[in-house]
């Protein structure tokens, strides 16, 4: 019987507890520094807060957090999968039976024509219980002073067989014949049911709150900081970096009788043709056609087509320069009015507006009837390069000895301009469509044509009108995009 080797026991050694970690903070703390970070796009500071009080028989406050913290808006504002959040205080709950919360938003619009029709959508329509004394599941012998709540939008909605980005809080009316309107409003309902000598009480309390998803362009905009606006940008990168322009080319059509030629137009904007409703956007024209039709073009473009500052500057040289026959009516500062003489036939000459315009086009379909109207929100400034548009007819290029070896009529010539526009300050919406019901797009359009209709006989030049569509976002591009 062989004898088997008892095993040992071997001693463990004895246990220590871990320091704790430290705890987390993403302020950099004394003594450390950050060696790398990953910016969270849409995110940025929430400690803002919105307090909303009402005394009608039940003293109830509400205050809202996590908000922007330098908000500075009237009504509580919340983007894309916005977390509502805050605390239910009441004063008296003695006779509280129940307290409910319910998240509203609602899309209105209507059609005015030969008939009139109106549609609305329930965009969400959430309700939730939040403390009832009569199920204990949501705390009947807990007391409802002080109620927390939080819900987080969805950014979708559903209709029909469809899932639709919700609508960003909107108010159009255009009005006429045929006109359209459209509205979206949200709202935070808070419902309290209290006890009555006879019956039971129903109060509303509501917050209307603004809803508005942010979104920026892809890349970012070519800018012209640092340098003149227009043509210095345009020079440096279009050979360059041709792929960062968006080049668009029309005709400008030339009526028979007058012995013209036709002439290119061509538009260049920044390619992506997304942009910021706070951005400054350049962009370049070029005329090209025979020096006979340029010139005649540019003698007949109206000083108001260049930027409010060159038009000042060229108004007051050529009233100090030019010999006054006619008259014309200006207001000064101070808004008396003043007589200024100006030629007669300089002021019938420059009847041609070139004007570039961010329009809007919003669009309606109530019960198959589709209601369209477009109105600016935007207008652009051009700055001449030189032959500016308001040069004398003596100063113009055309007329320098080396134009009198080559046939006008024959002879290619360019005539160029840079700008900018960007859109009104009281725009707060960028584009959407709510399935096709409602449509909001932009468009950014360029336009020669007579300042007045009753020009178009006498004008060398047929009407030209060039619309490209664009986007307008909420945000202008950042390396670190943030929001709230």
């Amino acid at each position: 019987m062989s004898l088997l080797p008892q095993p040992v026991e071997a001693s463990l050694p004895d246990y220590t507890a871990s320091t704790p970690p430290p705890d987390y903070s993403a302020q950099v703390i004394e003594g450390e520094e950050v060696l790398a970070a990953t910016h969270t796009p849409f995110s940025s500071s929430r400690n803002g807060t919105y307090s909303r009080s009402w005394n009608r028989g039940t003293d109830i406050r509400v205050v809202l957090r996590e908000l922007v913290e330098d908000s500075t808006e009237e009504i509580p504002t919340y983007r894309q999968r916005g977390l509502i959040c805050g605390t239910i205080y009441q004063g008296s709950v003695k006779n509280i039976l129940q307290v409910s919360l319910k998240i509203e938003g609602k899309l209105k619009f209507s059609v005015f024509g030969n008939t009139s029709q109106t549609a609305t959508i329930k965009v969400v329509d959430e309700s939730y219980e939040l403390w009832s004394k009569s199920n204990p599941q949501t705390g009947a012998s807990a007391n409802p002073e002080e109620i927390d709540f939080s819900y987080v939008l969805p950014t979708t909605f559903r209709d029909g067989d469809r899932d639709i980005p919700m609508p960003p809080s909107h108010e159009i009316s255009l009005s006429g014949l045929p006109g359209l309107e459209t509205q979206c409003s949200y709202a935070l309902k808070i419902l309290v049911v209290s006890r009555g000598p006879l019956w039971n009480k129903k109060h509303s309390f509501i917050i209307p709150f603004r809803y508005r998803p942010r979104s920026t362009p892809s890349v970012p905009l070519v800018t012209n900081e640092g340098i003149r606006p227009g043509c210095p940008i345009f020079h440096a990168t279009i050979k360059s970096a041709p792929e960062v322009w968006f080049e668009t080319l029309s005709i400008l059509q030339t009526k028979p009788a007058s012995g013209l030629q036709p002439v290119e137009v061509q538009i260049f904007l920044p390619a992506a043709r997304t942009f910021g409703l706070a951005d400054t956007i350049p962009f370049h024209t070029q005329l090209t056609g025979t020096a006979t039709s340029i010139q005649k073009l540019y003698t007949l473009l109206s000083p108001l087509s260049a930027s409010e500052e060159y038009r000042a500057l060229q108004l007051t040289q050529t009233l100090s320069n030019q010999s006054t026959t006619g008259s014309i009516s200006s207001i000064d500062s101070h808004g008396s009015k003043n007589s200024i003489t100006k030629s007669d036939s300089i002021n019938d000459r420059n009847y041609i507006f070139f004007g570039v315009t961010i329009t809007r086009q919003v669009c309606v379909e109530v019960k198959d009837q589709v209601v369209w109207k477009s109105y600016n929100i935007g207008r652009g400034t051009l700055f001449p390069i030189p032959p500016p548009f308001e040069l004398a007819m003596e100063d113009n290029p055309f007329y320098s000895d080396d134009a009198e070896s080559v046939d006008s009529t024959k002879r290619i010539v360019n005539l160029d301009a840079a700008g900018e526009i960007r859109c009104q300050p009281d725009v707060d919406v960028g584009h959407f469509n709510v399935g096709g019901k409602v449509q909001v797009k932009d468009f950014m359009v360029i336009q020669i044509a007579p300042t007045k209709k009753s020009d178009n006989a006498r004008s060398p030049f047929f009407p030209l009108k060039i619309a490209i569509p664009i986007s307008l976002v909420t945000d202008s591009w950042s390396e670190h995009p943030m929001i709230s």
